[in-house]
This record gives C-alpha cells, structure tokens and sequence, in this order.
C-alpha cells in the first residue's frame, strides 16, 4: 500500500492510526505500507516521524519516505493534489484501489480481502 501524505493534513495524521491498527492486525502477512511524505519542510516530517516511530508495532512492515530528499526517486508521477492518497497494488504490482480522502470503512473489507487472500 502507497500512502501520500503530508504532516498539514488533518486527515492523513487522523488516518495514520487507522493504518497502524491494520498493519499490527495482518502482521505476518504480504503486506507493507509504504508512507510516502510530500510536505516542503523536511523539518516538519522528520518531527512527526520520531513519534511515528514510537506508536508502529514492533517488525512493522512499514516504510517512511520524504519525496523531497535529494535522493528520493519513484515513478509515482506528480504529487497529488489532495491528500491522502491511498494506492493498493496485488502481489503483481497492479492497482487495486485509489482513494483520495478518507478510506470508506467498507474499503478497509476489500484491502483485508486481498491482504489476506
């Protein structure tokens, strides 16, 4: 899972405990979650990343990611205009799902689906 988020977002700092929830609930399965972090300010990210840190189950299978570091590359295209953004790729790297905003409860029962299957 692509999640893009940024540290101004009420949202995505809401939703972050709702992901780590999901992460703790499908430990030992394929999944990871990759947070990819677009804000400006290198600063603001690297303060809200300490206590990140502090709140993930141990053996998260997450990863934190600054889309602004020098030495950051990916093929994600052009910064979302609203955040979150929320990407799903299967075991083939194909797009599942793409929410922008919040995650529908019901969602969250097709991303466990295919965690899980």
């Amino acid at each position: 899972m692509l999640f893009f988020w940024t540290t101004q977002c009420p949202v995505c700092l809401d939703k972050l405990p709702e992901l780590r929830r999901n992460l703790a609930g499908w430990s030992g399965q394929p999944f990871v979650i990759v947070a990819v972090n677009h804000d400006a300010d290198r600063a603001a990210y690297d303060r809200y990343g300490q206590l990140r840190r502090q709140l993930l189950p141990p053996n998260a299978q997450w990863i934190d990611l600054w889309r602004g570091d020098p030495g950051h590359r990916d093929d994600a295209g052009p910064l979302p205009a609203q955040t979150p953004v929320t990407v799903l790729l299967d075991r083939d790297g194909q797009v599942r799902l793409r929410v922008a905003g919040r995650v529908a409860p019901e969602l969250w029962d097709e991303v466990a689906a295919l965690v899980l299957n």
